[in-house]
């Protein structure tokens, strides 16, 4: 399982010696090579580290603020909705701040961040086109990964908005999906018919495979396909094309 019986005992046993918060960072987190570069967590210890913070509050506000991806999918997300709620913050934050490094987080691994203040917290970065497309998206998966059916209005505003950046808008349409019922997959239709922008046709190819042939005829369907923008790209719409269609299309 995710939480190993050796570091938990790691973990207990740094407590049992009253280690100062201070030193359990020391051990913890990979030394600095520059003054005030991130801190972050061995990759090693990330389990140890979760323990800990699970039992020192001090250290796991020194996690929250250096390092919160480490504690995404430990027993801390389920603690208290105070903690939820600091991890969202520093979450968007690191995202706004460009310190989001190494592989994605996928959608899931947002589940647990439930919190009273989730709605307040997302809303204003998914529709603000002033922030990045990194912290929209982060909002975005959060969204997608909690099921927060309060921010269905944002997410549905960005989705619809023609203006705003393509990626986002297929990032809206997989966190819209998980918010609402099947019958209200009609919504999407007209959205095939303002694609101008979609330069890989992504969100083609993610509405096409969401619409047909549940909510549209083979007939209907055709009328939205067109030629690939870019022949060489491998993508939702490449895999609609030449997988889905074959799969699916009936005499």
């Amino acid at each position: 399982s995710h939480w190993s019986y050796p570091e938990f005992l790691a973990a207990d046993f740094l407590i049992a010696r009253r280690l100062s918060t201070r030193q359990i960072e020391d051990l913890i987190f990979a030394p600095e090579f520059s003054a005030g570069e991130q801190r972050q967590i061995v990759p090693q210890l990330a389990e140890t580290a979760a323990w800990l913070a699970m039992m020192d509050s001090e250290f796991r506000v020194s996690v929250i603020r250096h390092d919160p991806k480490t504690l995404l999918r430990s027993q801390v997300v389920s603690a208290d909705d105070e903690s939820r709620r600091q991890i969202v913050d520093s979450l968007l934050q690191f995202a706004q701040d460009g310190r989001f490094s190494g592989s994605r987080i996928p959608p899931q691994d947002y589940r647990n961040l439930e919190n009273s203040a989730l709605t307040n917290q997302l809303i204003p970065w998914i529709g603000d086109h002033s922030k990045t497309v990194e912290v929209r998206r982060v909002a975005l998966n959060i969204v997608e990964g909690t099921a927060s059916r309060c921010c269905e209005e944002a997410v549905r505003k960005l989705l619809y908005d023609t203006t705003d950046d393509i990626h986002l808008r297929c990032e809206a349409l997989d966190a819209w999906l998980q918010l609402v019922d099947d019958y209200r997959h009609d919504d999407l239709i007209p959205l095939l018919q303002h694609l101008e922008s979609d330069e890989y046709d992504e969100l083609r190819g993610a509405l096409l495979k969401v619409l047909w042939p549940s909510r549209l005829s083979a007939e209907e369907m055709f009328k939205y396909v067109a030629i690939p923008k870019r022949e060489n790209f491998i993508g939702a719409y490449a895999i609609f094309l030449w997988k889905t269609i074959p799969e699916k299309l009936t005499p």
